[in-house]
């Protein structure tokens, strides 16, 4: 059904959630009412539900809640992928704050851009509790997904990632993305845990199906960020947690370039990985087995990369 629906995934978000959806209510919506807000409470223990119907109330737009009892960002989003009813998402996290055009703009680029599978914006500002702003922040901005992903507008796939702040996927794709046959390697952030990559995987898998990633400036959000955040000590859990995901992302960028830009038959691949690298050699091997069938996987051979990986690939 041609609409939007925007998933905002919450682990004890009352304090942010407010801010988060009188942004979304003023959202400039020329089609007739044809978006949802769906609501995802991953195990709050705070007042995010109550605080969230609050702010929303009288809204003619529907708010969704859905629980998701198992813990992680992953997890999470898979859930409000299953709840949506529009053929085109955003995942909103409960610190952006979106533009007032922001998913009329998803809407039209998705409208005219058939090739696009993903589309990401552009952060304007950092906001905190109107205290200063640390010195050292600019540098490192892009790691809080604050600033440009881009020079100018167009398509970045060869980038292989958007950030997941603000991201919008087609909903038949994200399905695709989140089959349970196939879990992703990189289950993104869980509770108080700082880990990361989870955006990239969706990102990667993505390009694997054969679509592209598109940046568009026009799509704009402010991004809030709490004092806590803004601590050195953070920035390195932070990195922490990307450089733990390097490994895994590293091996999909392997399989993207050989297979999709450099449009070499996905059998011969498959074929010289088991011969060059035996299986007996530890769990990182393993997942480049695990992302070599996952590109057998685009090419709708379901049977044969279900087999292959039940022979191959059990824990």
């Amino acid at each position: 059904m041609k609409g939007i629906s925007v998933i905002i995934c919450c682990y004890n978000s009352a304090e942010r959630i407010g801010a988060t959806l009188k942004h979304l209510k003023g959202q400039m919506w020329k089609e007739d009412a044809c978006w949802e807000v769906i609501l995802i409470d991953n195990n709050c223990t705070d007042n995010t539900v109550n605080a969230a119907l609050t702010v929303w109330e009288n809204h003619p737009v529907k708010l969704k809640l859905v629980k998701e009892q198992k813990a992680g960002l992953i997890h999470a989003r898979e859930a409000g992928i299953r709840a949506a009813v529009y053929d085109y998402l955003v995942f909103c996290d409960d610190d952006n704050w979106l533009d007032e055009i922001y998913i009329q703009t998803v809407f039209t680029l998705f409208e005219n851009n058939e090739q696009a599978g993903a589309i990401g914006g552009q952060s304007t500002i950092a906001v905190q509790n109107g205290e200063m702003i640390p010195t050292w922040f600019k540098a490192e901005e892009n790691a809080y997904a604050v600033g440009k992903q881009a020079m100018q507008s167009g398509d970045v796939t060869e980038r292989l990632y958007l950030w997941g702040a603000g991201l919008a996927v087609r909903k038949h794709i994200a399905e695709k993305c989140f089959d349970e046959d196939f879990p992703f390697l990189l289950t993104g952030r869980s509770g108080k845990a700082v880990t990361a990559g989870d955006d990239s995987e969706i990102c990667n898998r993505i390009v694997l199906m054969g679509y592209r990633l598109l940046y568009d400036e026009r799509l704009k959000y402010e991004h809030f960020i709490p004092s806590i955040r803004l601590t050195e000590d953070y920035l390195i859990q932070m990195k922490n947690g990307f450089e733990r995901s390097y490994g895994v992302l590293t091996l999909y960028s392997e399989c993207i370039r050989a297979i999709v830009l450099n449009k070499r038959s996905k059998a011969a691949v498959l074929r010289e990985t088991i011969n060059e690298r035996p299986f007996n050699k530890g769990k990182l091997l393993r997942m480049v087995y695990w992302i070599y069938g996952l590109a057998l996987y685009v090419n709708n051979d379901m049977r044969m990369i279900r087999a292959y990986y039940k022979k191959h690939l059990s824990y």
